[in-house]
């Protein structure tokens, strides 16, 4: 394959490199779960069998890691959010504004009042 054959497969804007930088970091993360969710289980089985603190201790970590992991995979898709719907952080406020003389609205209130 020569280089401009390599090169078509590469993205070519800003906003390509990015969204293949978010994609590729989110498949790293994805790919690291499982790779700690194996060596937990295993680890799990040595642990178990040695009854050895030290062994209790590193599955201990390995199980921190792994919740670690999975807060950046979180933390990921929240970023990704973000700059996908901006306006949906955005709080929405909704302002009425009524310009009546305190006799009128004494008067739609006393109206209301007799119809109830």
């Amino acid at each position: 394959m020569n280089e401009d054959e390599k090169n078509k497969f590469l993205p070519t804007t800003p906003v390509e490199q990015h969204e293949a930088d978010f994609s590729e970091t989110r498949t790293n993360l994805q790919e690291l779960i499982e790779v700690a969710k194996r060596g937990l289980q295993e680890y799990s089985e040595v642990a178990e069998q040695s009854q050895n603190a030290r062994a209790y201790e590193v599955l201990f970590n390995g199980i921190k890691i792994t919740a670690e992991l999975n807060e950046k995979l979180a933390d990921h898709a929240v970023k990704r959010r973000k700059e996908e719907h901006p306006e949906a952080d955005k709080p929405i406020t909704n302002n009425n504004y009524l310009q009546i003389t305190t006799a009128e609205l004494s008067k739609m209130l006393s109206d209301k009042k007799k119809d109830d």
